[in-house]
């Protein structure tokens, strides 16, 4: 697949993800996330945890709830829908979170917000889910809303933000199912720099998205290295947090996978194959058994 029709087919797909305090006092554009069925999405945990800690009272910070919270923010979604068209955006509101937390992985609940979205349509079919990851050497892109600039003055509810998707090319360079250094999730490596903003966007292989951006570590004098991508069937595991919103389910992706809603070739297999445990200090890990 050309750059070109990469860009076609991710778009629709993708959007950056926002945030303001509901005092308006303080507003931050901090990641990407997919729709991979209608009204429902995926991110990495990490950017609703890190637009928890900007945008809510300090002393909630750095303490992700357990349970249903009344949050002192809210979460939107700005996305390009035409790849032709920059200026046509469709905006959405996030009205539920749900980490998993076993995994950099997060499902989001959205509900239109403008007129643009409330005429959104939805891709037939949504891509595949190709929930093992691609073998070394595989050709991968990655997808997301890089370096979003705004512009907000504390107090007001208009922003200015100017963002644009990007489309990164690369290849798979190491597979770590137990994690590396503190990201102790199933991941994979890929040769694309991942840059600020474009976490929680979608890795698509052969037409099947593959993974999520995670990280990209900064090297001394500002070079990038490898960067590394949330493996996906870490999805088939059926115990996650309790979301901030009731109304989202516990594992949105297994109830679609199951009628037929999204794909996800063996998945069912796959599942079979995975055991869940804890650590010593009391963190849930999961290992597949291929």
């Amino acid at each position: 697949m050309t750059s070109d029709a990469m860009f076609q087919f991710a778009t629709p797909l993708t959007f950056g993800i926002t945030g303001m305090s509901h005092d308006k006092q303080v507003y931050s554009a901090l990641g990407s996330g997919f729709f991979v069925a209608p009204f429902t999405a995926i991110t990495a945990a990490h950017v609703v945890r890190g637009l928890w800690d900007l945008l809510e009272m300090p002393w909630r910070q750095g303490q992700y709830p357990k349970h249903t919270v009344e949050g002192a923010f809210e979460l939107a979604a700005v996305q390009q829908v035409d790849p032709n068209n920059s200026y046509l955006t469709a905006h959405w509101k996030i009205t539920g979170a749900t980490p998993l937390d076993y995994t950099d992985m997060a499902f989001l609940n959205l509900v239109p917000n403008d007129v643009v979205s409330n005429s959104f349509l939805w891709p037939k079919p949504f891509p595949e889910l190709e929930l093992i990851p691609p073998d070394l050497g595989s050709k991968i892109w990655s997808f997301g809303y890089a370096e979003a600039a705004y512009k907000h003055t504390a107090g007001e509810a208009v922003v200015e933000i100017e963002a644009q998707p990007k489309l990164m090319e690369g290849q798979v360079t190491g597979h770590y199912p137990h994690g590396r250094g503190t990201w102790m999730f199933p991941q994979f490596a890929v040769s694309c720099p991942f840059e600020p903003g474009m976490s929680g966007g979608p890795l698509v292989h052969e037409e099947r998205v593959c993974g999520i951006v995670s990280y990209g570590p900064e090297l001394e004098g500002g070079a990038r290295g490898l960067s590394f991508a949330a493996a996906l069937w870490p999805l088939l595991a059926s115990e996650v947090n309790s979301g901030v919103d009731p109304r989202v389910a516990p594992n949105p992706v297994l109830e679609m996978l199951a009628t037929g809603a999204i794909a996800g070739p063996r998945w069912k297999h796959i599942q079979s194959l995975i055991t869940a445990g804890k650590t010593e200090s009391g963190k849930t890990i999961i290992e597949l058994h291929m």
